[in-house]
């Protein structure tokens, strides 16, 4: 019973962080006061799940790749194609929340989530061993994984960030489309 309550209580505060995101238009100015407030919890309570917005923001952030790891393993595994094309399907999760994550990634709080997001495709392509690269050596290697996790990355940041006047499909499909064309794909992509 504990548990649940622990679990139920974050949930609460998870649900009122995103509904204060979509109000206030600004990650920047939500506080730990106006979490609490809303959430209708004890500071304490609070404190007791994190050491400060800051805090919680890391385990929110961890919980979005997660969910988009989901995606990457359930549709490579079921559809046996390259890991690149998952990419249409954060879009696809992306648009789902889109005015929640172009709030998220104008802010200044934002670089630690990119920084997971980029970690995140630098650690998939990394341990897909059907990937076909350019390069042999292992240096070069993961100096090419990272371009193309930091590119795709920054493709998504700018798009919201309004830098690119593209849609995320059109994002989704210029990953794909360079990536089959550049000849770092999966040796099994269909």
């Amino acid at each position: 019973m504990v548990y649940k309550n622990y679990e139920r209580t974050k949930n609460k505060i998870k649900d009122t962080f995103v509904q204060l995101v979509l109000e206030k238009k600004n990650l920047d100015l939500i506080t730990t006061k106006d979490i609490i407030e809303r959430a209708e919890i004890a500071k304490s309570t609070f404190y007791y799940h994190y050491d400060d917005v800051d805090g919680f923001l890391k385990e929110f952030y961890a919980l979005i790749i997660e969910k988009f790891n989901k995606l990457v393993s359930g549709y490579y595994q079921k559809e046996g194609n390259s890991r690149f094309i998952y990419i249409r399907q954060i879009a696809e999760n992306l648009k789902k929340y889109d005015d929640f994550f172009r709030i998220l990634l104008k802010s200044e709080k934002s670089n630690s989530f990119i920084s997971m997001f980029k970690k995140n495709l630098v650690e998939i392509f990394n341990n897909d061993a059907n990937l076909k690269l350019h390069q042999i050596t292992t240096d070069k290697r993961r100096a090419e994984i990272y371009m193309v996790a930091n590119g795709i990355s920054y493709l998504f940041v700018d798009h919201y960030r309004e830098n690119l006047n593209v849609t995320l499909d059109e994002i989704a499909e210029l990953v794909c489309l360079s990536v089959s064309k550049s000849g770092f794909e999966s040796i099994n992509q269909k």
